[in-house]
């Protein structure tokens, strides 16, 4: 597994990586990267590979800290691949807008960032989030986090409960 990993080709720029996306190849972040924008990939329409393969570029080292994957249809299971990676990664800023987490998602979402102290910069708007979700964000991620300053949820069906538990 180690040296398959150092196989992949390091990534620098957007363009560099979804080439790798779009190729369905392995890739990591070149160290020096701290931010990566792969918005609007639609990576995960059809399966969770965009996901797999994002995920595991964020395991290898790196200091990526500011990730933008919006409009990927990401999906509470693509969630799953990517939240054991966000999990002790320090991410300060995640752009999630416009992909299909779900209430499923965002409980998992909500669980990979839980006591973290870098996530200063959360935007999950658009993402079919109903009242279950938004409680589940609440109970672990509002309640455990000091360091979250900025957050969207705009478009999402929240509901009273959902209202409630994030006032």
């Amino acid at each position: 597994e180690e040296s398959a990993m150092s196989d992949v080709r390091a990534v620098s720029t957007r363009e560099d990586a979804i080439d790798a996306l779009n190729k369905g190849e392995g890739f990591k972040f070149d160290p020096n990267l701290t931010s990566i924008d792969l918005k609007s990939r639609y990576f995960d329409y059809e399966s969770d590979q965009g996901s797999q393969l994002v995920a595991s570029a964020l395991q290898a080292e790196n200091k990526v800290d500011t990730i933008v994957l919006s409009s990927n249809w990401i999906k509470p299971s693509g969630m799953t691949l990517l939240a054991e990676a966000f999990s002790g990664h320090p991410v300060v800023s995640l752009d999630l807008w416009n992909n299909a987490l779900e209430d499923e998602g965002m409980e998992t979402l909500a669980n990979a960032f839980s006591g973290s102290k870098t996530l200063s910069k959360l935007n999950v708007a658009t993402n079919q989030i109903g009242p279950q979700g938004i409680v589940a964000f609440a109970e672990k991620l509002l309640a455990g986090n000091s360091s979250l300053t900025w957050l969207r949820l705009s478009s999402n069906k929240a509901g009273t409960q959902g209202a409630l538990a994030i006032a």
